[in-house]
């Protein structure tokens, strides 16, 4: 072979070995293949088993425009997956083993197909005997639940539930029915725990029952339960507290959003002003080099929790920036709460302010008149 020849040979095969999405084939056409997906899917013989497709297609084609279809192949065999098996069903992107067995665990392929294009990508199912004395299945997933606060574990299993006919959900701890008490409130997909306490920690399986094909199924799901020995309360706004506040025009002006959240634990919260501007709600700028912003948030620790703190900043107090409504609120996945200010001239009279604020249907309450109040360089505030 010539040196020319085995350059040629080179270049063609270099970009083969160095893909990350080569193309095979598999049947009759050339699929893109997707290597293995991350999921797997977990059982015990005697169990149903389901295998969702790995294959993302909105991420593909448009699949609302495009008609494709779902083949599912065995990699053991090479063999197509068809509904004349035995204990096995097809249904839209999912494979589904009645009566699952230890000989069918292995890695499957599921395949989509286009007019014009092919797509594969395998997924994994792994099927073990039951060894625990406890009821608790060989794998389970982690679920975390916060101490000394009410909170709640999510059966994995929600995610079959539009897919079955008249499903039923029960939960275990170990291997004892939970039945709703003081301690717990089982609600369908979810189990609510009351107060939890650190012996609340455990294994925990939520059992589905439902009717496929007119027969009635079973399949079942372990978590392990961790308590977090913390927990944080809602958000409490300190100041402001719905305020008025006279202040000369061209002074500058600032203002403190104060929070306090109580417990133990990371707080998620981030404080933030905004204004209303006409009906659209903005919020203000973190650029301090602007005529109006915001500082960053100042967080720090107390005695039964924690203080976070954030100001408003005016350099100077224009025209437009009087009967405005400053907000500021705390937002939390325990809840969002807020307070305002609203900024008039210092020689607004007592009897306009009430006029104005009736006529516009702002409500405060308790309603604060606070006299000029001018920030010095010391940051003090002199009436």
């Amino acid at each position: 072979m010539g040196r020319l020849s085995l350059i040629f040979l080179v270049a063609v095969l270099w970009p083969t070995e160095c893909a990350v999405i080569s193309t095979e084939t598999l049947g009759p056409e050339s699929c893109r293949d997707f290597g293995q997906g991350f999921e797997r899917a977990f059982s015990i013989p005697g169990e149903v088993a389901i295998l969702e497709c790995p294959l993302q297609v909105h991420y593909l084609f448009n699949p609302a425009e495009t008609p494709y279809s779902v083949t599912w192949y065995d990699e053991r065999t090479g063999s197509e997956i068809t509904a004349l098996e035995q204990s096995v069903m097809l249904k839209k992107t999912q494979v589904w083993f009645f009566n699952v067995t230890m000989q069918q665990q292995g890695k499957y392929t599921c395949v989509v197909r286009t007019q014009s294009e092919c797509y594969k990508q395998a997924t994994g199912l792994v099927v073990t005997e039951m060894t625990s004395e406890d009821c608790e299945r060989p794998q389970r997933g982690l679920q975390r639940i916060s101490a000394h606060v009410n909170d709640l574990l999510v059966c994995p299993l929600r995610k079959y539930l539009k897919s079955v006919d008249s499903p039923s959900i029960q939960w275990y701890k170990n291997c004892e029915l939970l039945q709703e008490d003081k301690k717990f409130v089982p609600n369908e997909d979810m189990l609510n725990i009351r107060k939890v306490h650190l012996d609340d920690a455990g294994f925990y399986t939520c059992k589905m029952t439902f009717r496929v094909a007119g027969v009635v199924r079973e399949m079942a799901e372990t978590i392990e339960c961790e308590v977090k020995d913390e927990f944080l309360m809602k958000p409490q706004m300190i100041e402001p507290v719905n305020e008025i506040i006279k202040v000369e025009r061209g002074s500058s002006f600032r203002k403190d959003c104060v929070v306090v959240v109580r417990g133990k634990g990371i707080p998620m919260v981030d404080v933030i002003w905004k204004v209303l501007l006409g009906s659209e709600e903005e919020f203000i700028s973190q650029n301090t080099s602007h005529r109006v912003h915001q500082k960053p948030m100042n967080e720090s620790r107390t005695t039964d929790g924690f203080l976070m703190v954030r100001t408003l900043s005016l350099s100077a107090v224009w025209e437009e920036d009087f009967y405005l409504n400053f907000t500021c609120m705390a937002s939390s996945s325990r809840g969002q709460p807020s307070a305002q200010i609203s900024l008039v001239p210092a020689g607004a009279s007592q009897q306009y302010l009430n006029q104005y604020y009736f006529n516009t249907n702002i409500l405060y309450q308790p309603v604060h008149l606070i006299n000029m109040c001018i920030f010095i360089s010391s940051e003090t505030c002199h009436s």
